[in-house]
């Protein structure tokens, strides 16, 4: 996975990258998942929609329906699979595995604070603050 852990003074700073906007967001939910805890297994699947008025908005929604849902429902999240997204209407459904048990970490919250997309070199890299 692509992604790297930046340096911030308090919250969690994560960077993912990939060939197209799918990876970099599958990278990034892969680095906040690091965080969260270790899943040995990927056997619980949990499928999540988001839309926003634009794509900053749909992203930090996404990430926060994810954090919600991982928190509610006990599970350690694994990875994170892009099924579909729509960037006219801003529009993303994924899937997330894992397994039941308790986050190691809690993370509180995605922020628009620091967030960023960027697409250089032919590469996409997000960039997101997580309040922990």
């Amino acid at each position: 996975m692509d992604y790297s852990i930046l340096e911030h003074t308090s919250d969690l700073y994560i960077e993912g990258r990939g060939d197209n906007l799918e990876n970099a967001l599958e990278n990034l939910a892969f680095g906040m998942f690091q965080s969260m805890g270790n899943a040995n297994k990927s056997d619980l699947k949990i499928k999540i929609k988001s839309k926003g008025y634009d794509l900053e908005i749909m992203i930090v929604e996404l990430f926060s329906k994810i954090i919600s849902e991982c928190e509610s429902e006990s599970v350690i999240p694994k990875k994170m699979k892009v099924l579909s997204l729509n960037q006219k209407k801003n529009e993303i459904e994924i899937e997330i595995s894992g397994e039941k048990g308790f986050l190691e970490n809690i993370i509180k919250a995605a922020t628009y604070h620091l967030f960023s997309i960027e697409k250089k070199n032919n590469q996409y890299i997000v960039r997101m603050l997580f309040d922990i």
